[in-house]
């Protein structure tokens, strides 16, 4: 049984449908204090660059000491500021290695909080599971599941430290996608970002844990954003497609070869926007190729000529899921929004 009173979403938080042509302006990143996971790889370096060049300060958790120590150590000489950067070598399947992460994040803060957490750091090497294990020398030996405790254990100890953290962000507010009038945009933002994967809406063949555990990612922000605003936080997710950079092995692009890649261009966009509207909340972005429509039915195929009239590379998925809700789902979240008004007034 669903009821079908549109306002839960208001009752959320959930900020409208994106229009992705409404413009944004990196300069709202000016004074935030991010920290990002896996911040020194491909991806997370890319993220990086852009915001510090917009005035962001970065806390970069990543494994790699190497590459982590280099990436800050070039953007302190380019931006010529010491506070531009810092880098903490961190394991995020180690409880211990995370909270050292937000400790120290918090400590290099110059207000004492957090302003934004990225839950960037992923995995997707070889997978046993998805290959035929009939002639496996040590069937009884358990499987190598590093993959989902990165993707999946990893991601959910960033969320639950992130909760905390950011609802404790010393001179935030809660945040709604409707500000009230007269309000002026802040430095401060409670907001945790999660970086999924194409993988969590559709299967990577030969990949089960990827799949499994980018489905989970999903899965953790549909819920989550229904009762994040309880916090006064925004949650938001990206899912880039195969990216044109590093990122594919060599051994997958011979079998993506003659489609169409996203840019990196276009997800570094995507997550920019996402991190600094302040207004997004419970909003999630796919980018993929360009597309083209084709054919009679318009179908959306990958597309050779971007900036054509039916260009579209980033969109909004996902986005109906609170139109309609089971009874369940708004007698919960209501309770609970009633429990959380009860403990203000004590």
């Amino acid at each position: 049984m669903a009821d079908t009173n549109t306002s839960f979403e208001s009752v959320i938080n959930l900020s409208e449908h994106l229009d992705l042509s409404e413009p944004f302006s990196d300069d709202w990143l000016n004074g935030r204090h991010v920290l990002i996971t896996g911040g020194a790889g491909a991806l997370g370096s890319d993220f990086v660059r852009r915001w510090a060049k917009a005035g962001a300060t970065l806390v970069i958790g990543d494994r790699d000491a190497e590459k982590g120590s280099q990436l800050v150590a070039e953007l302190r000489q380019e931006f010529q500021r010491d506070h531009v950067a810092f880098f903490v070598e961190c394991d995020i399947v180690e409880w211990k290695s995370q909270v050292n992460l937000f400790q120290e994040a918090a400590r290099l803060s110059l207000h004492g909080g957090i302003d934004a957490v990225i839950a960037n750091a992923g995995a997707g090497g070889p997978d046993v599971l998805g290959l035929p294990n009939r002639e496996l020398p040590r069937p009884h030996a358990p499987p190598d599941i590093s993959t989902t405790m990165t993707n999946y254990v990893g991601l959910l100890y960033t969320v639950h430290l992130a909760s905390y953290y950011l609802a404790h962000n010393p001179g935030s507010t809660p945040c709604s996608p409707k500000p009230p009038v007269g309000t002026t945009r802040t430095s401060r933002d409670r907001h945790l970002l999660l970086v999924g994967s194409v993988a969590s809406l559709t299967p990577v063949v030969g990949r089960p844990q990827y799949t499994g555990s980018k489905h989970a990612v999903l899965g953790i922000f549909r819920a989550l954003r229904a009762t994040s605003f309880l916090s006064g936080i925004r949650v938001t997710l990206l899912c880039p497609y195969f990216v044109d950079s590093a990122m594919v092995a060599p051994h997958i692009k011979p079998l993506l070869e003659g489609t169409k890649l996203a840019e990196m261009h276009d997800v570094v966009e995507a997550a920019t926007r996402l991190v600094a509207d302040e207004r997004i909340s419970g909003r999630a972005l796919v980018v993929g190729p360009p597309l083209q429509r084709s054919g009679s039915q318009g179908l959306l195929v990958p597309g050779f000529d971007p900036g054509s009239i039916d260009d579209m590379r980033i969109w909004d998925c996902y986005a109906d899921d609170y139109q309609k809700v089971q009874i369940f789902t708004r007698r919960l979240v209501n309770a609970l929004r009633q429990q959380e008004l009860a403990n203000e007034l004590k």
